[in-house]
C-alpha cells in the first residue's frame, strides 16, 4: 500500500518536472524564433538607432532565469526535493549518533 503511495508521488513529480522543461523549450523557441524578427523590423525602420540588443537582453536574461528554475537550482542543491533531501540527511545522521 505505501510502496503504490510511494510510487504514485514519484510519477506525480516526474510529470510536474517534465511540463516545466517543456515550457522551457517552448520559451526558448519562443525567443529564438522572435529575436530574429525584432532585429528585421529595427534593422528596417531605424537603421540608426540598434534597439534590438536590449530586446536581446531582455530575452537571453529571462531564458537564463528559467533555465536556472528548471535545471540550475537543482544542481545545486536548491530545488524542490531540498527539503526531503535535508531530512535525509539529518536521518541518517542521526543513525549513526545511536
Amino acid at each position: 500500500m505505501e510502496n503504490n503511495y510511494l510510487e504514485e508521488q514519484e510519477y506525480i513529480k516526474a510529470k510536474k518536472k517534465v511540463k516545466e522543461i517543456k515550457a522551457f523549450y517552448m520559451h526558448l523557441a519562443v525567443m529564438v524564433f522572435s529575436l530574429p524578427i525584432v532585429i528585421t523590423v529595427n534593422l528596417m525602420f531605424v537603421p540608426d538607432f540598434h534597439f534590438f540588443w536590449l530586446a536581446a537582453f531582455g530575452m537571453l536574461f529571462s531564458v537564463v532565469i528559467h533555465w536556472l528554475q528548471v535545471f540550475g537550482f537543482s544542481k545545486l542543491g536548491l530545488g524542490d526535493d531540498w527539503e526531503e533531501q535535508k531530512i535525509k540527511q539529518i536521518m541518517k545522521e542521526n543513525g549513526k549518533n545511536r
